[in-house]
């Protein structure tokens, strides 16, 4: 009887975080549909979504990834394979925020150069607000 209950508590836990990832997925097409993510950070979800399909559906392969990673229990292993895509999220978008950073700096000098380019041209030419 006891070992009904483990495998009914299993089967649910496989169906729920199957539901939960395909749910997810679509979220981010969703987004991505409605301009709101951009297709180049879109593809680290929509692979951490699909690792986690794969897993929920293929119970067999995480039990080989648990094994093999010299885990005991299941879980533990997907909560590794969970915190390594977010570390490598989160680090492709430290590199996206440094780029972005770097390319704003870059701008705003290139306005003020402008800016001053425009003033020497024509000084009395500039908008009512700028003078």
């Amino acid at each position: 009887m006891m070992g009904e209950a483990v495998v009914a508590s299993v089967n649910t836990f496989r169906i729920v975080s199957t539901v939960i990832s395909v749910l997810f997925m679509l979220a981010v097409i969703e987004f991505i549909r409605r301009n709101r993510l951009k297709e180049r950070y879109a593809i680290l979800w929509l692979g951490a979504g699909a690792v986690l399909v794969v897993l929920s559906v293929w119970g067999a392969l995480l039990v080989e990834v648990t094994r093999g990673l010299g885990f005991d229990v299941p879980l533990n292993a997907l909560s590794l394979v969970i915190l390594f895509f977010l570390i490598v999220i989160v680090f492709h978008f430290s590199i996206a925020i440094s780029m972005e950073s770097e390319r704003t700096k870059r701008l705003a000098q290139e306005v003020a150069l402008l800016k001053e380019r425009l003033q020497r041209v024509a000084p009395d030419d500039r908008p009512e607000g700028e003078k």
